[in-house]
């Protein structure tokens, strides 16, 4: 989580967007990037819920959706 921070912290600096890939860790990294205002970026993969798909868009992310949303089984 430390590395994740340092991360956010570089793009804070140099005015960067970040790539975030937030496998089974989407609550944490909302968690995490309230502590960041101003950080925008995309969610690379999403599958967390509308709710957190909401919180998300609503602090400047975009969602991506990888091929797992065309399977059969996906909800």
């Amino acid at each position: 989580m430390r590395l994740f921070e340092q991360q956010l912290e570089l793009a804070l600096r140099y005015r960067l967007p970040v790539i975030v890939h937030a496998r089974k860790a989407v609550e944490e990294t909302i968690n995490i990037r309230r502590h960041f205002p101003g950080i925008t970026g995309l969610l690379h993969s999403f599958s967390g819920s509308k709710q957190q798909a909401e919180r998300l868009i609503g602090m400047g992310f975009l969602l991506d959706f990888g091929g797992p949303v065309t399977y059969p089984n996906a909800k």
